[in-house]
């Protein structure tokens, strides 16, 4: 599939798409699936742990330790305004603590983005809100298809050394133009429509041309007491023994009403489905909408980071580039984690 350009000018909007790197983690996980060949080539194992001690200050168990693949996935489709996100969310690792290489959530993360980006292009010439959750279907279709074939069904689950890959996951279509023309004419205002979607802490928003926030797509689990039913004794349980229910119970939990009771997240389950939230915006020139996942959620509290893009510098990309690692540097745990990002900016002399 064709990726689009970072940057592009299209339909009267602006676009900018962001997958932070992550350096160490790269180079970590290229040792661990390459260490077995260097083995064999002395010098060059040895070479290779010289540079990582004096280059990068880390020695090479350390840098193994530390390695983490990005499961963070994104598409955009380049002729359709179409846009998906998703974040795989590892719940086993190695004994050791390591993540697993391959990692099976980016992989469930990359399917969700590619079926469900398929299923809203099948649809977008005659686009309305129930597509939303058609989309859904065929992405979550693509992870359970996925976690079939390494043998991850029902019955064979322990929820803790072999579990469903899972993904989080957003995305948006921008109202074909027909639509939207005819939309505008009966409301009588320049506003264009955007239908969006999201699951779990992947999430879509919405500023005016001022950064002001109009729209945030909901928290993964509210802190609402039909969705917070734990049993009394939940907090004096063993950490593994909780682990487990939440996922058992709670992942995709609806209750003898079908009423949600816990957290929804794409595994391949029907139950998934009753949590999927959607909507329709209308973005006004100026506007912003940004799809993301859960590592960029900490830098919507900075109002710099929103004038960034309110902004929109020729070298946007570049600068945002400068910032996100300015901020992973002088917070790790608050803005380093796997992060991707879509922007769209409506522009007011266009729309």
């Amino acid at each position: 599939m064709k990726r689009p350009p970072d940057t592009i000018r299209f339909m009267r909007y602006r676009i900018i798409t962001f997958r932070a790197p992550l350096p160490a983690n790269a180079v970590a996980s290229f040792i661990r699936e390459h260490r077995s060949v260097t083995r064999f080539f002395a010098p060059l194992a040895h070479a290779l742990d010289h540079f990582i001690e004096e280059k990068l200050h880390h020695n090479l168990d350390r840098l193994e330790a530390l390695a983490h693949p990005n499961e963070d996935f994104l598409l955009a489709d380049p002729r359709r305004p179409i846009f998906v996100v998703a974040d795989g969310v590892t719940l086993e690792f190695n004994p050791d603590g390591t993540y697993p290489l391959p990692s099976g959530a980016a992989r469930a993360a990359r399917l969700f983005c590619m079926d469900a980006l398929k299923s809203a292009r099948r649809r977008y010439k005659h686009f309305s809100t129930s597509d939303l959750p058609a989309i859904f279907r065929a992405g979550n279709a693509a992870v359970s298809e996925y976690n079939h074939s390494r043998g991850r069904v029902p019955g064979a689950l322990d929820y803790w050394g072999k579990d469903l890959f899972t993904t989080t996951a957003a995305f948006a279509i921008l109202a074909p133009p027909r639509r939207w023309t005819s939309d505008v004419h009966r409301s009588g205002n320049s506003k264009r429509l955007l239908y969006w979607a999201s699951i779990c802490d992947s999430f879509v928003a919405h500023y005016d041309s001022h950064g002001s926030l109009k729209f945030r797509s909901p928290e993964c689990w509210p802190s609402t007491p039909e969705r917070r039913c734990f049993p009394k004794d939940w907090e004096s349980r063993p950490e593994e023994e909780r682990k487990k229910e939440l996922r058992r119970l709670y992942r995709n939990g609806l209750g003898p009403k079908g009423e949600l009771i816990g957290y929804g997240v794409a595994t391949g389950e029907d139950a998934a489905e009753p949590y999927l939230n959607t909507g329709t915006l209308r973005v006004a020139p100026g506007d912003l909408v940004f799809l993301y996942t859960d590592g960029f959620e900490r830098y919507f509290d900075l109002p710099e980071f929103i004038d960034l893009f309110r902004r929109w510098p020729h070298n946007l990309k570049k600068e945002l580039h400068h910032f996100s690692e300015e901020k992973a540097h002088e917070n790790g745990a608050l803005y380093s984690h796997d992060r991707t990002l879509v922007v769209l900016k409506f522009d007011a002399d266009k729309i």
